[in-house]
């Protein structure tokens, strides 16, 4: 699982995200903030996901909390789960 911190713009997201999946061949999930607050999640099926993250301030969580996020997400898939089943995931956080 690979998480990037610096937020982007939906267009130049999804690119990255295709990106980083193609250099790390060992890499199931990736996953980074869009500049509107959520985060935009790819696997290696080729599923992706635009999640929202709820809560205050949710469009300028940090570095820490988009990984807590991408980590979740992982567990999940490794638990059987896939980006389609999570289409309509809330991801709650405080602050």
């Amino acid at each position: 699982m690979l998480c990037h911190s610096r937020p982007l713009r939906h267009e130049y997201a999804w690119r990255r995200l295709d990106r980083t999946l193609e250099r790390h061949i060992g890499c199931r999930l990736v996953a980074l903030p869009t500049v509107d607050g959520d985060c935009a999640v790819a696997d290696r099926s080729g599923a992706r996901r635009l999640l929202r993250l709820a809560g205050r301030s949710a469009g300028t969580a940090g570095p820490v909390s988009w990984s807590r996020t991408a980590s979740c997400l992982h567990a999940l898939l490794v638990a059987g789960h896939t980006l389609d089943e999570l289409r309509s995931l809330t991801v709650l956080r405080d602050g």
